[in-house]
This record gives structure tokens, C-alpha cells and sequence, in this order.
């Protein structure tokens, strides 16, 4: 983030060499090579249309204040939400999350204004929800430096809907003191009747979005919180997102999602997930055992990855 808000700062100073035609938002971000991300921090600007052959007073400049520039061609949906955030912000709701485009931090329309405001009014106006005033800094834990960390780990590599629930199942149930989670839905009521079976007398702290997408539910985040409560009593520890479309906020931090999936089993090993606690993503079914129970679930559910990774310094670095 310091990086990005640095970056920034070269952006507003330089603006105006940055305002060519077609050019629909511009942000900080890495440089691409060959299709891949490389680290060198980049001026990163999305364009209508890339194309060949363009007046050099119409072309975005090979560097800016110091920084190389990198070009992107804007997607279907990058062009909706430049002319049209209202609509995009309905569309987006219901839209596959592969399709829906990331407000990136600092990303600034062609004007120069933020991304991140219009399209939390534009989210919160779909949802029918009222947006948080407010618009708080993120603040990183104290003394947790991000330095990577070398060592022997065991990890776990496994796939939903396969391999998904039968395999973080028993990562919960082994639980000896407490769990710490950070999800963007939790929906599954079997997940959660696991959580509280394998917390009575023990710890939970739980961080949890409320996004509007009533899509492949069994319940709502409220009921799940609920749930929680009831069943834990004293032993949750709980805080709703501070996430600009979530109603339950009065103010913001993160713009229109809190995306994180990562669950933390006493400071020692973490679960971590490319899709959320509920039944598509972690269908109950186990294909080893009933292959005919499975075989009408799965095509219900998405394809998601997970790692188990048993290491106490990267799993406590991942709890602050």
C-alpha cells in the first residue's frame, strides 16, 4: 500500500501527460512482460482499444515521473464501468466473479477522480442500501513485517468440489484452542454447526463481509453470525467488514469487497482458500466414499483450490 499511495502521488503530479483519447482509468500497479507480472512498479493505464500506428501526442509515454507505463486493453466490463457505474454496479451483482472487474486501490478514472467512491454509491444504490460516510486507513499490525519466509513446510494442495469439505472438516475438528477467520461469505449451515462442535470451550475470532448476492445461499451472513452466537456465547469474538457496501458499517476501509478467505487454527497452521464457506464451494460430499451422492452435487459447484499449510510463523503472521 505504501507503494501504491507513492505511485499515486506521481500520477495526480503528472496527470495531464496521462489524459490521452481513450483512456478509461489509470492506477498503480506492475509492470507486464510476456502475459506475466513481473515486480517493477508500473503506471498501470487501461485504454478503450489498444491499437498500432498512434500519434505521438495521443500516445500514453513510455514513462512518467520515473515510472515505466503499462498499457492494458480494457475488458467488456471495464467499458461498462466506465460509461455507465450504475449499471455495471447491477450487473456485477449477479455477474460470475471471474467477470467482475477489482477496484484497485488508488485507481482513478481519466478525470482523475477515484474509482473506489462512485462505485461503492453505485454498489450500495443497487443493493438498496445506504453506503458508509466515512472512509477510514488501513492500519497493518504493529511489528509484522511482510518479509518472505524460508523453511520446511507441509502442505497440503486440494481441490473443491472433490477434495473440498472432507478435507478442511478434520482441519477444524482438530482445533485444541482457537480459530481465527477472515471470510467474505459464510452460508453453509453444516460449516457452521462444525465450527461450533469443534469450538465449545475453546476460541473464535471471525472477521465476515456481508455482500449482497443471494445466489447459491442457504442462509444469509446474518443468520450464520447468529448461529455463531448462540452456540458460542462468549467465545466469539466478532466484527462485520469494514467494507463501503456492507450494511452493517457506518464506515469504510476496503471499497466494495472484503475478499479474504483464510481460516487460522491456533497460531500453528492456516486454511486458505480460493472460494468461500458455503455449499458451492464446499458441498458436503465425499466422491472417494459415495461417488453416486457426489456425482448430483458437483455440477452445482464451483472449482476451487485450497492449501493447508502447517507452519507456526507464517500461520501467526497470517492471524495478525
Amino acid at each position: 500500500m505504501q507503494f501504491a499511495c507513492a505511485l499515486d502521488q506521481v500520477i495526480q503530479r503528472n496527470l495531464i501527460q496521462l489524459q490521452k483519447p481513450g483512456v478509461l482509468f489509470i492506477r498503480p500497479g506492475y509492470k507486464s512482460k510476456g502475459g506475466k507480472l513481473t515486480s517493477d512498479p508500473a503506471i498501470v493505464v487501461t485504454v478503450e482499444k489498444k491499437r498500432k500506428g498512434v500519434a505521438p501526442r495521443d500516445r500514453v509515454p513510455s514513462k512518467v515521473g520515473g515510472y515505466a507505463t503499462d498499457v492494458r486493453q480494457a475488458s467488456q466490463m471495464h467499458l461498462l464501468r466506465a460509461s455507465n457505474p450504475d449499471l455495471y454496479a447491477e450487473v456485477a451483482a449477479t455477474a460470475p466473479p471471474e467477470l467482475q472487474r477489482p477496484v484497485f486501490p488508488y485507481e482513478r478514472d481519466a478525470a482523475g477522480q477515484l474509482v473506489a467512491p462512485a462505485m461503492a454509491q453505485a454498489a450500495a444504490k443497487v443493493a438498496g442500501r445506504k453506503p458508509p460516510q466515512d472512509t477510514l486507513q488501513y492500519s497493518p499490525p504493529d511489528k509484522r513485517p511482510l518479509d518472505p519466509i524460508t523453511d520446511q513446510f507441509t502442505i497440503t494442495c486440494h481441490a473443491s468440489p472433490d477434495a473440498g469439505w472432507p478435507t478442511l472438516q478434520p482441519f477444524l475438528s482438530a482445533t485444541k484452542q482457537r480459530l481465527t477467520v477472515a471470510m467474505y461469505e459464510f452460508t453453509a449451515p453444516y460449516i457452521v454447526q462444525a465450527v461450533i462442535t469443534s469450538l465449545k470451550r475453546k476460541k473464535l475470532d471471525l472477521v465476515l463481509d456481508d455482500p449482497n448476492d443471494p445466489t447459491k445461499r442457504d442462509q444469509t451472513d446474518d443468520a450464520t453470525r447468529a448461529q455463531l452466537a448462540n452456540g458460542l456465547g462468549t467465545a466469539l469474538t466478532f466484527a462485520w467488514a469494514l467494507e463501503a457496501a456492507d450494511p452493517h458499517v457506518s464506515a469504510a476501509i476496503f471499497p466494495s469487497a472484503y475478499h479474504i478467505k483464510v481460516i487460522v487454527r491456533d497460531g500453528t497452521a492456516f486454511w486458505l482458500s480460493s472460494g468461500n464457506l458455503n455449499r458451492t464451494n464446499q458441498p458436503d460430499i465425499n466422491p472417494l466414499q459415495n461417488a453416486a451422492a457426489a456425482k448430483t452435487v458437483v455440477p452445482d459447484c464451483d472449482r476451487d483450490w485450497h492449501v493447508i499449510v502447517e507452519h507456526p510463523g507464517l500461520a501467526s503472521l497470517f492471524e495478525a
